[in-house]
């Protein structure tokens, strides 16, 4: 019985130490944006500050340097530490250069006009660095581009088809855009974090969405355009 005893104690000890370093072994989500921030500074050479937890195994990060860029980081379902990362930063290393080359091709056909390329979500090509080109880049589809233009819209038709044509002949091809008409002075005091406010309170004439087929020749879904409050007001 004494020995029974024993071996009992030796098996409940056992037990409470293993229940312990199991607990040790929890991760948080507070150890995921830890470990995102080490990953982006390892990789950019620079200081990243992590924003919050995503979905689907991300997180959500911003270079210290442009806090308002929200950076997604993600991860497949991680075994215990082995987590393997992916992130979508180059797409805001180049955005600059892509805004400029495409607003070039767009004011060749609207006066006035500016541009904005939104990075999507999901994590890009892992090899993709600061060394990664704009042209490198472009081979995907991975940024939407905003074309806002000052006027009422009255050539769209046309306007519309010959930026497409343009579009679609130069290496800086953009696939995914949302076209838009606003007033002339909309547009001078328009910043990238309004259109989210233009497009919740249809402050425009007219907007459109297209995409461009995968064929190598001009080819779109019919272009539908729907009226905002600018047009609505004006009839």
């Amino acid at each position: 019985m004494k020995n029974i005893g024993k071996y009992l104690l030796i098996f409940i000890t056992i037990l409470m130490v293993g229940t312990t370093l199991s607990g040790c072994m929890t991760i948080t989500q507070e150890d995921y944006l830890r470990e995102a921030e080490k990953y982006m500074k390892k990789k950019y050479g620079e200081k990243f500050k992590a924003i919050e937890y995503g979905m689907d195994y991300s997180v959500y990060i911003s270079p210290v340097s442009h806090p308002e860029w929200k950076v997604t980081v993600s991860f497949p379902e991680p075994k215990l530490w082995k987590v393997e990362f992916q992130d979508n930063y180059v797409a805001f290393l180049l955005k600059d250069e892509l805004e400029s080359a495409i607003e070039k091709t767009a004011k060749e056909v609207y006066e006035d006009c500016k541009v904005f390329c939104r990075p999507m979500g999901f994590p890009l090509r892992p090899e993709w660095n600061r060394d990664t080109t704009l042209e490198e880049y472009c081979t995907e589809s991975v940024s939407v581009l905003y074309l806002i233009i000052g006027g009422d819209g009255s050539n769209k038709e046309k306007d519309i088809t010959t930026f497409l044509e343009k579009n679609c002949a130069s290496d800086i091809r953009m696939e995914i855009m949302e076209i838009v008409y606003v007033s002339k002075e909309q547009l001078q005091e328009l910043e990238e974090r309004g259109l989210d406010r233009l497009f919740r309170e249809k402050l425009y004439y007219w907007r459109t969405h297209v995409v461009i087929r995968e064929e190598v020749t001009l080819n779109f879904d019919e272009i539908e355009w729907r009226a905002g409050d600018l047009q609505l007001e004006n009839k």
